[in-house]
């Protein structure tokens, strides 16, 4: 399971309008493989792209950015603020995912 990007949310939402990730991605102006490294969690998806998805599937463009792992530094809504441990776990386990990336892409 992808550690940001929400594959099982946008896989049933896609389904409800009848849509496939192709699709999708025409809407956002992404290839196939753009697509495919998203959903991997290789790729970041933009703040563009996200408004996109969100025009397609007629879904709040807030959730959907968060579906996609897109954040900004908008304070959070009081009661939905995020703790400092959950916090810390996700910035964590990003820099894992950066630090698994440098590492394939270093030459051995």
């Amino acid at each position: 399971m992808a550690l940001f990007f929400d594959k099982a949310w946008f896989e049933a939402a896609l389904a409800a309008r009848g849509l496939d990730w192709a699709t999708l991605a025409a809407a956002a102006g992404l290839t196939a493989e753009d697509m495919v490294r998203i959903v991997k969690d290789e790729r970041d998806v933009a703040p563009a792209e996200a408004t996109a998805f969100a025009a397609l599937l007629g879904a709040d463009p807030a959730e959907v950015a968060r579906r996609c792992g897109v954040t900004t530094r908008a304070a959070a809504p009081k009661g939905d603020a995020e703790t400092l441990g959950a916090r810390l776990d996700r910035i964590e386990s990003k820099l894992d995912r950066l630090l698994a990336a440098v590492e394939r892409l270093s030459p051995r």
